[in-house]
């Protein structure tokens, strides 16, 4: 059964030797890189970077619209906490 390759094998980065455990070739050869598959691999892993910062930014910007939220809350809360304290004087209460 043939053993699944990694990334860096799909990618032109070939290994010989030992894999998993198992003799793959009879004489241990050194691993043969191409540049076309180093190149490849290393632009896939700066788009995956890349989008991995962008939805990491998404994210924050949500958590800080949420944290808006909360304290625009929290702030109506006390203004109309203090409307109650003036005895239901509404329109000192708009004044101030």
């Amino acid at each position: 059964m043939e053993e699944p390759i990694s990334q860096i094998e799909q990618y032109g980065i070939r290994s010989g030797g030992i894999i998993a455990g198992k003799q793959h070739d009879e004489v241990p050869q050194r691993p043969q890189y191409s540049m076309p598959g180093i190149l490849h691999f290393l632009q896939t892993e700066w788009a995956r970077f890349e989008m991995d910062r962008a939805q990491w930014e998404v994210d924050r910007a949500e958590l800080q619209v949420g944290i808006l939220l909360v304290l625009l809350l929290v702030e109506l809360i006390e203004i109309s906490q203090q409307c109650e304290n003036y005895g239901n004087i509404f329109v000192y209460c708009r004044q101030s």
